[in-house]
């Protein structure tokens, strides 16, 4: 395994009040969870798989040098966790910036995907802490270079969680897929203008682009995708 960053290198073992702190967070882990990948992420993941790159081990002093280096996105360690997100939104604005970059390899055609964990089906031997409470954990200063990433957001799996035919943990979409399909048009109460809530949708996403003149195409197909998604958890609570 390649040096760990030197920055954090020798720190002590936190205290065990700090990991019973810990250990409690995974309390207030949200029910689901959301995840943009590609075939050059850093996790490894599939429809069926999702894990990180090296085989999670004992929280110890290494811990800290890992930790370190995935919220800094580094490549000197290879990580025991995976980084998942409570707000769709932040998982499409990724998904859109990988999109308009470019910058990433598809060798399996697989493209850029979103997966949704329901965490009420993850066991208790694969633990999902906030990426905060980690950092206070073992010592990582809540400032440069990490003040400029938002990890109220973010949350660390440490461990893999797999779908079997028995337990489906997450569901996986292709972004592709939804750009091709205009994803809103799917759904029959969203294709009649007759109907109610395809109306208001209509209605928003107008109002959404006078707010939002200048904004590139990508940016509108974000918004179109909040906007459907939003409608249409609405349209299913309202046929429970």
């Amino acid at each position: 395994m390649d040096s760990p960053p030197s920055s954090i290198s020798g720190r002590e073992f936190p205290d065990p009040l700090d990991l019973q702190t810990l250990q409690d967070s995974r309390s207030t882990i949200p029910r689901y969870l959301f995840k943009c990948y590609s075939p050059s992420s850093g996790s490894r993941c599939s429809t069926g798989f999702i894990g990180p790159r090296a085989r999670p081990t004992t929280f110890g002093p290494h811990t800290q040098d890992i930790l370190e280096c995935h919220l800094r996105w580094g490549k000197q360690i290879r990580s025991e966790f995976v980084s998942w997100t409570n707000s769709i939104l932040v998982a499409l604005v990724y998904a859109i910036r990988k999109l308009e970059g470019q910058d990433w390899r598809d060798p399996t055609g697989e493209g850029i995907c979103i997966a949704v964990l329901d965490t009420s089906t993850v066991p208790e031997t694969v633990p999902i802490y906030p990426a905060g409470t980690l950092m206070k954990t073992f010592g990582l200063p809540d400032d440069a270079p990490y003040k400029r990433y938002n990890h109220s957001w973010e949350f660390l799996m440490h461990g893999r969680v797999r779908n079997t035919p028995c337990i489906q943990r997450y569901s996986v979409v292709a972004v592709q897929e939804f750009i091709d399909n205009n994803f809103y048009q799917v759904f029959e109460p969203f294709q009649s203008p007759d109907q109610r809530l395809w109306a208001r949708m209509d209605e928003l996403r107008k109002e959404l682009w006078k707010q939002n003149t200048g904004s590139s195409d990508m940016d509108r197909i974000a918004a179109n995708f909040m906007l459907s998604f939003s409608f249409l958890l609405l349209w299913h609570s309202q046929q429970c």
